[in-house]
């Protein structure tokens, strides 16, 4: 079913992923093969917060979502009545100012395309020293307290560490994440006239 919604409809914590029609959404769409490109999460009072190449930011809506074909709104199927340890997560991170995940974005590419070839002796020593450069670039930030953040995963960290609990109303399982943030019937595809 789509619909359009208004901002007004959005509750905090609602997920929204996008089809935008940027360079970098074009590349991340060819090399994933998914028409999404990039995700926020709804902070309320019209904003979002998202990864974006400027790094972590809260923008209005109107310019989240400018130049996007289409958005997606999602929220927990069972959502609980308090989601504010998500929003509190959410502010920490974007209070701590993190940089946008290009060694991230630039390393699913790298392995999305390795998926695609026939992995020779050469080909797995490549790939090995990539990773473990990757991984190195990845460990220095991290030490930095600057960590790195790509959109996707500053929603999901958002949700995974909004409580200490392993499993909490909040924690996400990547294969039943999609289970458990189904479309709501007030808050499906949307145009991006949000």
């Amino acid at each position: 079913m789509n619909s359009t919604v208004s901002v007004s409809d959005l509750l905090p914590a609602d997920v929204l992923l996008y089809s935008g029609t940027s360079f970098i959404g074009r590349a991340i769409q060819f090399f994933d093969g998914t028409d999404l490109n990039h995700a926020a999460l709804y902070l309320g009072d019209g904003y979002v917060g998202e990864a974006i190449a400027s790094g972590l930011v809260s923008r209005d809506v109107p310019t989240s979502v400018h130049g996007a074909s289409w958005v997606d709104v999602y929220r927990l199927k069972d959502r609980p009545p308090n989601v504010t340890p998500v929003l509190a997560k959410a502010q920490e991170y974007l209070d701590q100012g993190n940089r946008y995940g290009y060694e991230q974005i630039l390393l699913l590419a790298f392995l999305t395309l390795t998926r695609k070839l026939k992995v020779t002796p050469v080909l797995r020593t490549l790939i090995r020293r990539t990773l473990d450069a990757a991984a190195s670039v990845l460990t220095r930030y991290i030490s930095q307290n600057r960590e790195p953040m790509i959109c996707s995963e500053f929603v999901y960290r958002a949700y995974d560490e909004a409580l200490p609990e392993i499993d909490d109303p909040f924690s996400l399982r990547i294969r039943a994440f999609m289970r458990a943030l189904t479309p709501d019937p007030a808050a499906v595809k949307q145009a991006s006239n949000l």
